[in-house]
């Protein structure tokens, strides 16, 4: 299975990747994975406390300053003239939010291929119930099975607004996909998120037969916050020897609460997502901010990473939250993981999913080649 892509800003380079077949550096093809060079830049408090070795990626291309891509400009631009007044009620600056996302977000999300069924499901947790959204492709059952866990700071969004994420998944990669609506803090806080999303994979493990799935091909996904909780919903699926994943995406996750890697600083003011509002949110996620760097809290400083599900980690350039996910993808490396790593040149946090920006249907296409070749699939049929 070959990609063939040629597109200025898809990605500076992929380390590692055995997921990717065609790697992208600057616009030009390369047939094979380029070695990402890595630098220290000292030992972090948190990580030492550990026993934990974390390692710097390289920032950006040699010779090459990053810089937002033309058709992301205007989000940035836009994002950088509104600042959340964290005195407000939160109930009030969530509505306003998803009035805002709904609006002028959710029209760059192109169209996706037509599903068999999209329903929702109340399941059991403990005393109470979540709600899961399931999305079932046409053709004859039984499919993969997808797990995915959207994104928003912890305390924003619902899975409705990534309905064409997920369906766009379920259709091309043949996939019933299964996304949770978790708890918002700080109504929920911490762990219970963790164990809401775990519950729910287990639902969609125990129920795979009813929702046509194969339980043996499941795999897990998510974005920015919930690129967290998919990390954190894998380890405690090793370490509750619960469903077996066999793939997880990574797409710009957060997977260092304490903030502490130097794009927080280099990319945390100006860049369309503010590092004073990642630390707010991680004010309503934590009761304790202690527990901000436990394993369940941020994957990245689990001691033990091994055994884990070969993962695929997206990052964007302009991201403060970018380091953190490219030292993830090393230390499960290390540990023996087959991690591939793509950094997105010129992409803003969030950016990849509004699909009708150029680059952004590349990291869609790579997602879903990556996706059907852990399903066992070996023809790719060509994206437009």
């Amino acid at each position: 299975m070959t990609l063939c892509i040629s597109q200025e800003y898809v990605a500076s380079r992929v380390f590692y990747g055995p997921f990717i077949p065609v790697a992208v550096y600057s616009g030009r093809l390369a047939q094979h994975p380029l070695s990402c060079p890595i630098y220290s830049l000292g030992h972090d408090s948190h990580a030492v406390e550990k026993g934990i070795q974390i390692s710097f990626i390289e920032h950006n291309l040699p010779g090459l300053q990053a810089r937002v891509h033309p058709a992301f400009a205007s989000l940035v631009d836009e994002a950088n003239e509104t600042r959340t007044d964290w005195s407000r009620p939160i109930a009030e600056l969530r509505d306003e939010f998803h009035r805002w996302f709904e609006r002028d977000r959710l029209p760059l999300m192109a169209d996706v291929p037509a599903i068999k069924s999209l329903r929702d499901e109340r399941i059991p947790f403990g005393d109470e119930q979540i709600c899961v959204r399931v999305y079932t492709p046409n053709g004859a059952a039984p499919f993969p099975g997808h797990f995915y866990i959207h994104g928003g700071a912890f305390w924003l969004l619902h899975p409705r607004h990534f309905d064409k994420v997920c369906q766009d998944v379920a259709a091309r990669a043949q996939c019933v996909v299964v996304s949770v609506d978790y708890g918002l803090a700080p109504q929920t806080r911490w762990p219970t998120q963790v164990k809401q999303c775990y519950a729910a994979l287990c639902w969609m493990t125990e129920h795979a037969a009813d929702l046509g799935i194969d339980a043996a091909r499941i795999s897990i996904e998510g974005e920015s916050a919930g690129g967290n909780l998919a990390a954190t919903t894998t380890l405690m699926a090793r370490d509750l020897d619960g469903p077996k994943i066999i793939f997880q995406v990574l797409v710009d996750p957060e997977l260092d609460m304490a903030l502490i890697f130097p794009s927080v600083q280099e990319f945390g003011h100006g860049w369309g997502t503010e590092s004073t509002d990642l630390k707010e949110a991680n004010k309503l996620y934590f009761r304790n901010i202690e527990d901000a760097t436990t394993k369940y809290g941020s994957p990245l400083y689990a001691e033990d990473l091994s055994n884990l599900p070969p993962a695929l980690i997206f990052t964007a350039e302009c991201d403060p939250l970018r380091d953190a996910g490219e030292a993830y993808g090393r230390r499960l490396w290390d540990a023996g993981v087959e991690a591939s790593v793509l950094r997105c040149v010129g992409h803003s946090h969030g950016a990849g999913k509004f699909s009708t920006l150029t680059t952004a249907a590349y990291q869609r296409t790579l997602k879903i080649a990556a996706l059907l070749q852990a399903y066992g699939v070996e023809a790719l049929k060509p994206f437009e």
